[in-house]
């Protein structure tokens, strides 16, 4: 079990390097700006997980929109079962 924010952010890390392993078939292997990372301040707690937004680590540094990366969509790291979903 998940118990706190934490750890749920060291859960969607880990899912977020497997997924996105240097794969030069996927797109932001091609793009390694485009490399995504969560964006820990938009994290929501609720009662089956945190929600959390999936943005590219240049937009993370830079808040400028010409750097982000749409259709990245959400994670959640569920509580009770420590799987992360997208």
């Amino acid at each position: 079990m998940v118990s706190n924010v934490g750890d749920a952010h060291r859960i969607a890390a880990a899912y977020l390097a497997e997924k996105y392993a240097d794969d030069p078939t996927d797109l932001l292997y091609a793009w390694p700006k485009a490399r995504p990372t969560v964006l820990q301040e938009k994290t929501v707690e609720t009662w089956y997980g945190w929600v959390m937004t999936v943005q590219s680590e240049v937009y993370k540094r830079t808040r400028h929109p010409q750097d982000m990366v749409y259709g990245l969509g959400p994670l959640v790291v569920l509580k009770h079962t420590v799987r992360c979903v997208s």
